[in-house]
C-alpha cells in the first residue's frame, strides 16, 4: 500500500515531498521490493532535480528485478537528459525493449529510444513507427501519458487517421478534466496545419494544462524532436517553441518544485533562433550528446 500512495501522491495529487517519504516506507518495509525503488527513481529524476539519487534508485530496482525493463527505461532517461551519455542510454533503451518483448508498454521505450536516434543520428523513424503499432494494441482505454504519446507520435509520422482518432479522442478527454492532454493537442495542430487564432488558442491550453516542470520540458522536446523530423513543420513551430520557452519565470511561480537545469532549456535555443533545423541537425547534437571529455 506503501508504493501505491507514492504513485498516487506523485502522479496524480503532485504532492512530490510526500510522495518520496511514503516510497522510502516502501522500500523500508520490503528491501526486495524493485517497484517503489523505480517509482522513487522516477520522482527523484522528473520532479525533484535529485538526478544522482534518482540514478542509483533505478541502479537498485534493476539489482531487485533485473528482468523488468521500466528501471531499464528510467536509466536510459536519466543518461540522456542528464548525462548527455548518448552511448549508455542507447544501451539501457534496447535492454529495456528486449526485456518488454510482447508487452505494449514496450511502447515507451522505443519511443524514447527513437528520440535519442533522431536526436543523435536524425534516424528515429523505425523507433517511432514500432512504438506507435505497440500504443495502437493497448487495450482499454488509453491513460492520459498514452494518449499524449500516441497522438505525440502520429504527428511525427504524419499518419493522418491514428492522428485524426486520438485528436479527437484527446479533445473529448481534455473537456471531461484531463488538462494535461492540451499539450498533446497542440502538437496536433500543429501537424494538422492549424493556424492564426485556432493555434493561438492551443498554445495558452497548453501552457494552461501544464502541472510540473517535467511536462514543460517534455513538452518543448517533443515540438523540437516533431520540427527536426517534419521540416515543413519548423516556421510555425519555431515560434510556438519561441513562445513555450518565454514565460519559464511565470511558470516557476506556478509549478510544483523548481524548473530543470538551464542547461537543458539552451539545447533548444538553436533551433529557436533560427541557427538549427531541430533535432537530428548535426549542429545541435553536441548540446544532447556532447563528445566524450568534452
Amino acid at each position: 500500500p506503501w508504493n501505491g500512495l507514492g504513485n498516487l501522491l506523485s502522479y496524480h495529487l503532485q504532492r512530490y515531498d510526500e510522495a518520496e517519504a511514503a516510497y522510502r516506507r516502501a522500500c523500508e518495509l520490503d528491501p526486495k521490493d524493485a517497484y517503489p525503488w523505480h517509482g522513487l527513481g522516477n520522482l527523484l529524476s522528473d520532479h525533484l532535480q535529485r538526478y544522482d539519487e534518482a540514478e542509483a534508485a533505478y541502479r537498485r530496482a534493476c539489482e531487485l528485478d533485473p528482468k523488468w525493463a521500466y528501471p531499464w527505461h528510467g536509466l536510459g532517461l536519466y543518461h540522456l537528459d542528464v548525462q548527455g551519455d548518448c552511448g549508455q542510454a542507447e544501451q539501457c533503451f534496447a535492454q529495456a525493449v528486449a526485456l518488454a518483448g510482447s508487452d505494449p508498454m514496450v511502447a515507451y521505450p522505443l519511443m524514447n529510444w527513437g528520440e535519442l536516434r533522431q536526436l543523435h543520428r536524425g534516424d528515429g523513424q523505425p523507433q517511432f513507427s514500432e512504438a506507435l503499432r505497440h500504443f495502437e494494441a493497448l487495450a482499454g482505454p488509453l491513460t492520459v501519458a498514452d494518449r499524449h504519446n500516441a497522438l505525440y507520435l502520429a504527428a511525427l509520422l504524419a499518419e493522418e487517421e491514428p492522428l485524426a482518432r486520438h485528436t479527437t479522442r484527446a479533445a473529448q478527454e481534455r473537456a471531461a478534466g484531463a488538462h494535461a492532454l492540451a499539450g498533446a493537442l497542440l502538437l496536433a495542430a500543429l501537424a494538422s496545419g492549424t493556424e492564426g487564432e485556432a493555434l493561438a488558442e492551443a498554445t495558452q491550453a497548453a501552457l494552461a494544462g501544464l502541472e510540473s516542470h517535467q511536462d514543460h520540458y517534455n513538452l518543448l522536446k517533443n515540438l523540437y524532436l516533431l520540427c527536426g523530423v517534419r521540416p515543413e513543420l519548423r516556421p510555425t513551430g519555431r515560434r510556438l517553441l519561441t513562445e513555450l520557452l518565454a514565460p519559464l519565470p511565470q511558470l516557476g511561480q506556478r509549478l510544483h518544485h523548481r524548473p530543470k537545469p538551464d542547461h537543458w532549456y539552451a539545447r533548444f535555443h538553436p533551433f529557436a533562433a533560427g541557427e538549427s533545423e531541430g533535432a537530428g541537425d548535426p549542429r545541435d547534437r553536441g548540446l544532447w550528446c556532447p563528445p566524450a571529455g568534452g
